[in-house]
């Protein structure tokens, strides 16, 4: 979708650009792309992305009857409508508004000008159609500094995101107003449910969750790890038999095979499963690379995986299983104790020695190592700064580690403004619930702008719709709500890829779903499996490494105007990579598709 209102006579727009109407004193010309939507009645046009598949358009045109009397007299989107992005043209008052759901599933970006504004649901259109030059610099770093991109910011200088649950407002004369800020609501108190209502409750409101998408035809993207677990089988609860099935992706060679667990709780529930097999040293995963990231909002490197997805129908719906970490929390016993610490300091003569205990901590970290592989001397370095509360979540919560960005070459002179993005104010915190809530809510930045976009981009990519359940509202609310004790109980269970016994956490969803899960995958350690070393050993290191370069000899290079030749220094002289190389390979790759935007977006329009 893209749309350009301006105070100016526009163009013909040709085929790009084919609709025109007249708003007010605003020429507005737009496309719709084939999984949006456009509404036309006598007042509004609506135009709207969101996850309803073609075989129930009509049920779109009766929700965008019900979105426009609700626009009309001022009053809520209608509840059916739980993940959109609408841009609505309102003839009477001459004004555009634009329109985010509060879980940001999807999303939509703009550029302001003096005589116009341009919008789209894809971020590069936005910047290649206003002819943006340059970079936003922020952004760039708190890519390199967490891997991800704070919510209402862009790679792009002057390109806006509607942040989540935000509806903005352009006049006629394209003054801006903001008019609604709706982010989900977030619990300050544990809810007085024991652990059974509480588990009776999460199961109800998951599975109602997933009731919303329920389609004809139903696939869930199943990684055998717990959420996408529960997902299959919330799904298995509500539809009927044959009606469900599972794709589940492995790359080739991979040590850790997620679709062994894949394939067991698929043969629990009786659900047909395909497995695809990725070829890291198959030329042909890079088919159409560019032209594939210059459509995604994050260019995830999964796309020369996911893209495999099998060519959807018009009935189909693919389901992916990405938790809102607020019901059951992901942390360990190291976090719980620096949570513990927190509040025990608040007592004075506990806190003097704690202080003291602190400083003995300082004495035993040369012991550990936040690097290494053994488990107990990174447990010994977590350990010694869990009396810091603050900078424990800086490091532990917000992967935020200034002397692991400095050994990778990232320049660190935006560490202070990025930081100052993820503090949390820990005065106006009583209890360990509503700290974890506090955290989340910066955390929403991560999971709801990085694993929500590049699942959302696969979409786009791929041609079909992806629904993430575990990101509904309610459940989400309501999950904010659970008692932090009972969310973070532990059980002993067995290690990510082997039968090693482990502690393993979210206790409280795997008894709500107990009867949906085999024992391969309730007792499973929450695990992700690591494959960009193996792709950065195949094909796509290879043409990395090509961008990489050609970059560094151009005359309007970006990896040299960001001071990133000691980033790729390494990457340059070694071709051999490990698993522990994921987090430098990360910051590589998204540098490297930085490259191919400025090459193809900014370039020209310099």
């Amino acid at each position: 979708m893209l749309l350009v209102c301006s105070k100016l006579t526009l163009d013909d727009g040709g085929d790009s650009l084919p609709h025109y109407v007249r708003i007010g004193d605003l020429h507005v010309r737009y496309r719709v792309d084939d999984l949006e939507y456009e509404h036309v009645d006598s007042r509004f046009v609506i135009l709207a992305d969101t996850i309803i598949d073609k075989s129930r358009a009509d049920q779109f045109d009766a929700a965008a009857n019900e979105i426009a009397r609700s626009l009309a007299t001022d009053s809520p989107l209608p509840a059916f409508l739980s993940a959109y992005f609408l841009i609505v043209l309102d003839k009477h008052t001459g004004a555009v508004r634009l329109l985010r759901d509060p879980t940001g599933i999807k999303t939509g970006y703009y550029c302001l000008s003096n005589d116009a504004v341009h919008i789209s649901t894809c971020v590069h259109e936005v910047a290649s159609a206003a002819g943006v030059r340059e970079f936003n610099e922020e952004a760039v770093h708190q890519v390199l500094y967490t891997q991800y991109i704070f919510d209402g910011d862009t790679y792009y200088q002057s390109v806006q995101e509607v942040r989540m649950g935000n509806r903005l407002r352009f006049e006629s004369d394209l003054k801006m107003t903001p008019e609604h800020d709706g982010a989900i609501v977030l619990a300050d108190e544990d809810n007085p449910h024991d652990f059974d209502r509480n588990r009776q409750l999460l199961r109800e409101n998951t599975i109602a969750a997933h009731r919303e998408y329920v389609g004809a035809r139903n696939v869930v993207l199943l990684s055998g790890g717990l959420d996408s677990g529960v997902m299959l089988g919330s799904l298995h609860e509500l539809v009927p038999h044959g009606s469900l099935s599972a794709v589940a992706f492995r790359v080739k060679d991979t040590e850790e095979d997620e679709t062994v667990y894949a394939r067991s709780i698929a043969d629990y529930l009786e659900v047909p499963l395909e497995i695809i097999t990725v070829d890291p040293e198959d030329p042909h995963i890079l088919d159409g690379f560019v032209s594939k990231v210059m459509r995604m909002n994050n260019p995830y490197y999964g796309i020369t995986v996911f893209d495999k997805i099998p060519k959807p129908t018009s009935t189909q719906t693919y389901y992916a299983g990405q938790d809102t970490r607020l019901h059951t929390p992901d942390i360990n016993p190291i976090d719980k104790l620096a949570f513990k610490l927190f509040f025990a300091r608040r007592r004075p003569l506990v806190g003097i020695c704690l202080n003291v205990l602190g400083v003995i901590s300082q004495v035993l970290r040369p012991l550990g190592s936040a690097k290494s592989a053994i488990k107990w001397r990174r447990a010994i370095t977590m350990f010694c700064d869990a009396f810091n509360t603050k900078q424990y979540i800086l490091k532990y919560f917000f992967k935020l580690d200034r002397l692991s960005l400095r050994s990778m070459g990232v320049p660190l002179h935006m560490w202070d403004r990025i930081k100052a993005h993820l503090t949390v104010d820990l005065e106006k915190i009583h209890n360990s619930r509503q700290l974890y809530n506090e955290i989340v809510k910066i955390k929403y930045r991560e999971q709801y702008t990085d694993q929500i976009r590049y699942i959302q981009s696969l979409a786009r990519v791929c041609g079909t719709y992806i629904a993430l359940p575990f990101h509904n509202v309610s459940l989400a609310e309501y999950s904010s709500s659970i008692p932090f004790d009972q969310a973070t109980q532990f059980g002993v269970g067995q290690e990510r890829y082997s039968k090693q016994k482990t502690i393993i956490n979210k206790l409280l969803l795997r008894r709500a779903f107990r009867d949906k899960l085999n024992d391969k995958v309730y007792y499973r350690k929450k695990a992700v499996s690591s494959s960009l070393h193996l792709l950065f050993n195949g094909v796509l290191g290879d043409f990395i490494g090509e961008i990489v370069r050609d970059d560094l000899s151009a005359s309007n290079s970006f990896l040299k105007k960001y001071q990133l030749e000691r980033l790729v220094e390494r990457f340059c002289r070694e071709n051999d990579w490990q698993a522990s190389d994921e987090n430098y390979l990360y910051r590589v790759y998204y540098m490297a598709v930085l490259c191919i935007y400025n090459k193809h977006i900014l370039e020209p329009n310099r």
